[in-house]
């Protein structure tokens, strides 16, 4: 049997929140890029003396999956104490322990159109998005930095930052 110490602990350690965000726009805007460059070589689009060869074909092609991969969806996921908000295969990624969150700052913010996508720095702190929408806003307790996160769920994530 195990003690109600460690049923918690097993508890807390747990994924309590994760949410996938796929990122179409840039999904869609690259393979349309890699789709025309393909084209462009084997139908030898352009001018004579300044068709594309297959050197900058390869190195443009895996550019565009290096883009793919880096950027093609963001992940916010709260587990063991830790807010982890990441994009790809998770080569770039944000860590915050749920400590030093300050309750008193967390709110919600509109984001509209125009403020673009990916990891923004703004007025009014660095956003992670995919798309617009709401943002969930904090500031931590140590360097007092400024956060969003837009998010689909935004009055549970900050049920979750607030209970924490």
């Amino acid at each position: 049997m195990h003690s109600i110490e460690e049923n918690a602990l097993r508890s807390w350690r747990r994924e309590i929140y994760k949410e996938n965000q796929y990122y179409k726009a840039i999904i869609v805007l690259v393979a349309v890029s890699m789709i025309f460059l393909f084209l462009s070589y084997i139908m030898k689009w352009g001018k004579p003396g300044k068709l594309i060869t297959l050197k900058p074909l390869i190195f443009f092609e895996l550019l565009c999956l290096v883009a793919i991969a880096l950027f093609y969806k963001m992940v916010i996921e709260i587990k063991e104490g830790i807010l982890t908000i990441s994009f790809g295969v998770g080569l770039i990624k944000k860590r915050l322990n749920m400590n030093d969150i300050r309750k008193d700052t967390i709110g919600i913010r509109k984001i509209p159109f125009y403020y673009g996508s990916g990891i923004r720095f703004t007025s009014f702190g660095t956003l992670y998005n995919t798309a617009p929408g709401q943002a969930v806003t904090f500031t931590t307790k140590k360097e007092n930095k400024r956060f969003a996160v837009v998010t689909q769920d935004s009055s549970r994530l900050i049920e979750l930052l607030k209970g924490y």
